[in-house]
């Protein structure tokens, strides 16, 4: 159900999802939202404040979402999108001293979520038909929880330290997948004093840092299974990361700054991975802004915690090698301008970046019936430009256009191909209207150009061109999807509360089927079974509405 579900929120959002990052003094006592689509989705949300004092406060934040009818208007047979139920519950209490500076800080979080999908009779019995050779279907469980606690020792000094544990339980058709990881992070970091120094001008920032992870699976990675496909020895990815870093922020002149920096980590099994980066920042005038940036990194990357396309469908998985870390080498250089003198301000930005990976690892769907991995025996490259220009006309009106112009490719052994899923452009605009009667209006935009998609035998295609009376594409065509809100203040009792409606994907462009194979046999288990063959909405056009209340 991951590969089929193109996200219903992004327009509508979730407040959830940033509160990480807000201050208990700077919050609202309370705020409550909710809303319905007429997908038959719901969700209410809330966040309080409990404490407000001089010296601290705390706040608590939850979340409901449930999405729970079946949907098949592309008659494929499957559910156009997850039937899915999501709890998030969310803590966090600080401690300031007489300066109103943080002390200490102490957060929490808990989700829980439940997604399936799949044929209409695997829906209405998920807990009954999970991993049924009969009845396809997908359903994952995941739990997870996360604390995180920042501590001041002294002025200059703070240590840092979080934790996490995840498990998710899961079946992909027959194939099933458990899995549970444990996190735990620890940093101290030292920002001396400089001023009035030998190296007055320097912001100066040393840490150590310490990350221990846990993961385990019922996967081969983990573990090894006889012929019977019986696990006889269990082996827990288990990973010890020590790290140092250290940062000079260096005020040149007064409009050139230059930031250097250094990170050194140690993981057993590939030794010392140094990163170096280093950022300049040039301001000729008030209006104008230059950035430069370098910089290299590491990932250690754990196969089927990242892509479980590699459990769905009737592709074969192939590890061709031992997975080596991602390296990347990257560059973005940047310029912001502000535009004076004709009405109100305007702001241009203009990015251009360039990312190389070595040991990159993507999956290969250039083979029909097969995802291969491995590491590159090349380097993959992302680059780009984009733009992006905002503006105001008057107080009633914001505006926002933007593009940006992708080149994603790998090349090895002499042959480049683009990548999988990779636009060749984006465009988005974004238009907010506010009229003196309370009422808003929003409308957004997202110009998505073509992509490559997976590769199919004649055989696959000839039947999904008969099944679909559309052919499979190699490439996806250019699409573009709309939005519109309204918004409307008014007062509920003594306080002001909030409504709104929204229409999203307004001319309600839809992809065929993502679900190839369909056709083939039992639905959901024939030899051409795959889900991969995703590049846009799975759904048309729908309505929401909702509510919002603010007590300050």
């Amino acid at each position: 159900c991951h590969s089929w579900h193109t996200s219903l929120h992004a327009f509508f959002g979730q407040a959830l999802i940033n509160i990480l990052t807000k201050n208990p003094a700077a919050t609202p006592r309370l705020s409550t939202n909710v809303f319905s689509t007429t997908h038959v989705e719901s969700a209410a949300e809330f966040a309080a404040v409990p404490i407000r004092r001089r010296r601290g406060g705390a706040l608590v934040s939850g979340t409901l979402f449930r999405a729970s009818a079946y949907r098949d208007n592309n008659n494929d047979g499957f559910s156009d999108r997850p039937l899915e139920t999501r709890m998030a519950a969310f803590g966090k209490a600080e401690l300031l001293d007489a300066y109103g500076f943080r002390r200490a800080s102490l957060a929490a979080r808990l989700l829980y979520e439940s997604r399936a999908a799949g044929t209409e009779t695997f829906l209405s019995n998920v807990r009954s038909l999970r991993g049924s050779p009969g009845i396809y279907g997908e359903s994952i469980y995941t739990r997870r929880a996360e604390l995180l606690g920042i501590l001041t020792i002294r002025p200059g000094l703070e240590a840092r330290a979080s934790g996490a544990v995840h498990y998710q339980d899961s079946f992909y058709g027959e194939a099933e997948y458990v899995a549970s990881q444990a996190d735990a992070f620890g940093q101290l970091v030292w920002t001396p004093a400089t001023e009035g120094t030998a190296i007055d001008g320097h912001n100066l920032l040393v840490g150590l840092a310490l990350r221990c992870l846990r993961y385990d699976d019922s996967s081969g990675a983990t573990g090894l299974y006889n012929e019977e496909g019986r696990l006889t020895e269990n082996r827990p990815d288990l990973r010890t990361v020590p790290g140092l870093f250290v940062q000079d922020d260096w005020l040149l002149y007064p409009t050139l700054r230059l930031l250097a920096g250094m990170r050194a980590d140690f993981q057993p099994r590939h030794g010392l991975i140094p990163s170096p980066r280093m950022a300049v920042k040039w301001q000729p005038t008030a209006l104008s802004t230059v950035r430069l940036n370098f910089g290299t990194g590491f990932r250690l990357v754990n196969l089927f915690t990242e892509d479980h396309a590699a459990y769905t469908g009737g592709r074969a998985t192939l590890l061709l090698e031992d997975l080596a870390p991602e390296r990347s080498v990257s560059t973005t250089l940047s310029l912001r301008q502000i535009i004076v003198g004709v009405g109100a301000s305007l702001t241009l930005d203009v990015d251009a970046f360039w990312t190389r990976f070595s040991n990159k690892i993507e999956p290969d769907y250039s083979v029909p019936g097969q995802i291969r991995y491995s590491n590159l025996d090349g380097h993959a490259t992302t680059r780009g430009v984009a733009v992006q220009f905002q503006g105001s006309a008057g107080h009633a009106l914001r505006y926002s256009v933007g593009a940006t112009v992708l080149d994603v490719f790998t090349s090895e052994a002499g042959h480049r191909r683009p990548l999988e899923f990779a636009p060749d452009f984006q465009g988005t605009m974004t238009v907010t209207w506010e009229a003196r009667s309370a009422a808003a209006m929003s409308y957004t935009a997202r110009l998505t150009g073509p992509m490559a998609l997976p590769r199919y035998a004649q055989k696959t295609r000839a039947q999904y061109l008969a099944a679909t009376g559309v052919p499979l594409r190699s490439t996806s065509p250019v699409y573009s999807v709309h939005n519109v809100q309204l918004t409307w203040d008014f007062a509920l009792g003594s306080h002001l509360a909030q409504a709104y409606v929204a229409v999203e994907n307004v001319l309600g462009y839809r992809q065929s089927s993502p679900v190839v194979g369909f056709y083939d046999g039992n639905p959901g288990f024939g030899e051409t079974f795959d889900t991969t063959y995703v590049y846009g909405p799975i759904e048309g056009r729908h309505f929401g509405a909702g509510v919002r209340f603010t007590l300050p």
